[in-house]
C-alpha cells in the first residue's frame, strides 16, 4: 500500500514538472500575443507615424513680409532679392564624419576667401548640423548682393553640393526718411520661435523691431489678419535611410504673404519737416486737424535704416546707441520739453472760461514778483508791454499778464484745460511715446516734499516749472484750437491693403475729448493768434507767408545743460492747405527763441506745401 501510494505521488510529481513549465510557455506566448497585438493594432498607427517622421522632413516656409508706404504710396520697405550659398552634406560626405567636418570647412573656407568674405561656419556648427540635420542644408552665406553673389558662384563652382539659391532681405530705399516711425527688422531666432519643434529645418522670418515694423509685424489678435509678417507655409521633403537627400518634394503649403500698410504720412510733408531740422535737434509735427492724421513727424538727428539692412554690425549700432545726440531716440514722440508761451492760448481759454473780461487791461511794467523772486517778461528791457488785454498779451506773448490772473484763480482751471487738451497722458499713437509731466500739488510732494505754492502756479501760466509735453501733444492741442475744439487721437495708419489690393482696414477718426469753450472764446483767441503773425509788431511775425492765413504761437522755455542756460524754442501754428487744416508743432533745442528760430521754419514749411 506504501509502495502504492508513493508511485501515485512520484507520477504526480513528474506531471507538476511538465505542467508547470508547460503553463510559463504558453502564458509567455498569450503574453507576447497581447504585445503583439497592442504593438501592431492599437499602437500600429503612432508607429507608422515615428517610422515616417524619420524619412520626411516638414520645412518651414517664410511669408513675404508686407511692404510700407506713405499716403501719396511711396515704398519706405523693399523686399530685395538676395542670394545665399548653401552646402548639401549628403553630396559631400567622405568616408568618415571626421572627413565630412574637414571636408565642408575647407570648402568654405576656399569660397570665403575667394569672394572676399569672413567664412561664418565652425567645426562646431558643422558637427551640430551633421548629428542633428544630416538630411538639410548648411547655410554658410547669406544676403549676398548681386555682385557679391557672382563671385560666390564662381568660386563655388566645381565643388559638388555647393549652391548659390535665392532669397529676400529687407530694404529701406528711402533710407532715414521717416526713421523713427517705420523702425527696422532682423532674423528672428528660431531656438526662441514658439513654432520650432514643428519643423525638422526652420527658416526664420524678418522680425519686427522697432516702429510700425514692430507695431503690425504679428496676426491681429481681434481680426485673425496676417500683420507684415505674414503666415508662414511648409514643405515635406524625403530623405534617404541615412538621413542625406538633396532633394525629394512630397508636399509644398505655400506662405500667406504678408498684408501692406499705407501710413497717414505725406511724403512730400515729411522730407519738408525732416530738411528743416538739418543740422538741428529737434522735432516738427504737422496734423490733419480734420481728422487727427499725422502727415509729418520728423524727429532729428536721425539715422540711416539702411544701416539695418540685412542686419546691423555690433559697431554701428554702438556708434548709434551711444552717440550724445541720440539719433535713435524719437523727438516728436517721446521728447518730453517745458512748453513755454505756447501753452498762453490754452491758458486763456481756461481764464475766458472763469469769466475773465477779455478787454480788462492789466498794466505790464516788465516783471512779476512772487515771493521776493521777479518773473521776467519779454519787454522787461524796455519797462514791460504797458496797458493790454487778452488779444495783446497772445499777440505779444505777456508773461504779466498771464501771472496775474493765475494767481487769482490758482491752479485748478488750468489744470483743468490741460486734463481737457490731452497732456499728461499718451496720446495713443501706437508706437512709444511719452506722456508728458502734467502738473499737480501731489507730484510736487513726491518730488520735493514741498506742497504746490502761487510759485509754482505762475510758472504754470507761461509754460515752465512742473510741466512738460511732446511735440505730437503740442500738434494735436494745436489741431484741437484750429478745428473748433475737438481733441483727436491721433492717426499714424492710414490703411491695410491685402496682396491683391483690397483693403483690409481703413482707420475712422477718433474723437478723445473737447476743449469746454463756446465758439465765440475760441474765435477771440485764434483771431490773436492771426495778429501773432500777421501782424508786423507780432512775436511770430517771421512765419508769415505771402496768400496765407497762418495762426501761431511762439514760446521758449528755459533749461540747463552743462552749466548754461539754453532755451527750448517752440512754434505752434496752423493753416489751411489746398482745402485742409494743417496743423504744425516745431520745437528746437538750443535755440534763440521761438519767434527767431522756430516761426521762420514754420514759413518754410507752409511756403513749400502751399499749392501742392
Amino acid at each position: 500500500m506504501n509502495g502504492k501510494a508513493q508511485s501515485e505521488r512520484q507520477e504526480e510529481f513528474l506531471r507538476m514538472r511538465i505542467f508547470i513549465p508547460a503553463a510559463i510557455s504558453m502564458g509567455a506566448l498569450l503574453l507576447l500575443a497581447v504585445m503583439l497585438y497592442f504593438e501592431q493594432i492599437h499602437s500600429g498607427e503612432a508607429r507608422q507615424k515615428q517610422i515616417s517622421r524619420q524619412s520626411i522632413r516638414q520645412i518651414r516656409i517664410p511669408a513675404r513680409r508686407g511692404m510700407i508706404y506713405t499716403s501719396d504710396l511711396l515704398p519706405l520697405t523693399e523686399n530685395r532679392p538676395a542670394f545665399e550659398l548653401l552646402f548639401y552634406p549628403g553630396e559631400m560626405k567622405k568616408k568618415t564624419r571626421t572627413g565630412s567636418v574637414e571636408h565642408i570647412l575647407k570648402c568654405a573656407d576656399a569660397i570665403s576667401s575667394q569672394a572676399g568674405l569672413r567664412n561664418g561656419l565652425t567645426k562646431k556648427s558643422v558637427e551640430t548640423h551633421l548629428a542633428l540635420r544630416p538630411g538639410l542644408p548648411i547655410h554658410v552665406l547669406r544676403d549676398l548682393g548681386d555682385e557679391t553673389a557672382a563671385r560666390v558662384m564662381e568660386s563655388a563652382r566645381g565643388i559638388p553640393g555647393a549652391e548659390v539659391q535665392p532669397m529676400e532681405t529687407r530694404a529701406y530705399p528711402e533710407h532715414a526718411l521717416a526713421c523713427h516711425l517705420v523702425g527696422w527688422t532682423r532674423p528672428g531666432d528660431p531656438r526662441q520661435a514658439p513654432d520650432r519643434k514643428e519643423y525638422a529645418y526652420y527658416l526664420p522670418d524678418k522680425v519686427g523691431v522697432s516702429g510700425i515694423e514692430k507695431l503690425c509685424d504679428g496676426v491681429d489678435p481681434v481680426t485673425g489678419q496676417p500683420g507684415l509678417r505674414g503666415i508662414p507655409g511648409y514643405s515635406l521633403i524625403q530623405v534617404d535611410r541615412l538621413g542625406f537627400a538633396r532633394k525629394s518634394l512630397i508636399e509644398r503649403i505655400d506662405p500667406v504673404n504678408g498684408t501692406h500698410v499705407v501710413l497717414t504720412i505725406d511724403s512730400f510733408m515729411q522730407k519738408t519737416a525732416e530738411g528743416l531740422l538739418r543740422g538741428r535737434q529737434g522735432a516738427v509735427v504737422a496734423v490733419d486737424a480734420g481728422n487727427g492724421d499725422i502727415l509729418a513727424a520728423a524727429s532729428s538727428p536721425g539715422y540711416d535704416l539702411q544701416l539695418f539692412s540685412p542686419r546691423i554690425l555690433r559697431a554701428d549700432y554702438a556708434k548709434l546707441r551711444d552717440s550724445s545726440d541720440r539719433p535713435l531716440f524719437s523727438r516728436a514722440l517721446q521728447g518730453m520739453y517745458p512748453p513755454g508761451s505756447i501753452i498762453k492760448p490754452l491758458f486763456a481759454l481756461a481764464y475766458l472760461r472763469e469769466g475773465v473780461d477779455p478787454e480788462k487791461e492789466i498794466d505790464c511794467t516788465g516783471s512779476s514778483e512772487i515771493y521776493g523772486i521777479r518773473i521776467r517778461c519779454a519787454a522787461h528791457r524796455r519797462g514791460g508791454h504797458g496797458k493790454l488785454n487778452m488779444h495783446d498779451a497772445i499777440k505779444y506773448s505777456c508773461n504779466v499778464y498771464m501771472i496775474e490772473y493765475a494767481r487769482q484763480l490758482g491752479p485748478v482751471p488750468l489744470q483743468k484745460m490741460l486734463d481737457a487738451a490731452g497732456f499728461g497722458r499718451k496720446c495713443g499713437i501706437g508706437l512709444p511715446e511719452a506722456a508728458g509731466i502734467f502738473p499737480s500739488d501731489s507730484l510736487k510732494r513726491r518730488r520735493t516734499r514741498i506742497p504746490w505754492n502761487t510759485y509754482d502756479t505762475a510758472l504754470l501760466s507761461i509754460g515752465q516749472g512742473l510741466i512738460a509735453v511732446t511735440p505730437l501733444q503740442a500738434a494735436i492741442y494745436c489741431a484741437a484750437l484750429a478745428n473748433g475744439g475737438t481733441v483727436f487721437r491721433p492717426n499714424l495708419i492710414e490703411r491695410a491693403v491685402d496682396t491683391a489690393g483690397q483693403d483690409l482696414w481703413v482707420r475712422t477718426p477718433v474723437k478723445k475729448g473737447t476743449l469746454p469753450v463756446s465758439p465765440e472764446q475760441l474765435k477771440l483767441i485764434t483771431d490773436a493768434m492771426l495778429d501773432v503773425v500777421s501782424s508786423a509788431d507780432g512775436s511770430g511775425r517771421n512765419a508769415a507767408v505771402d496768400g496765407m492765413e497762418i495762426r501761431g504761437k511762439t514760446g521758449s522755455a528755459e533749461y540747463r545743460k552743462n552749466g548754461e542756460m539754453r532755451v527750448y524754442a517752440w512754434f505752434i501754428s496752423y493753416a489751411k492747405v489746398s482745402g485742409r487744416t494743417i496743423a504744425l508743432a516745431i520745437v528746437a533745442e538750443d535755440g534763440e527763441s521761438g519767434g527767431k528760430t522756430c516761426a521762420p521754419l514754420a514759413a518754410e514749411f507752409f511756403s513749400a506745401i502751399q499749392g501742392r
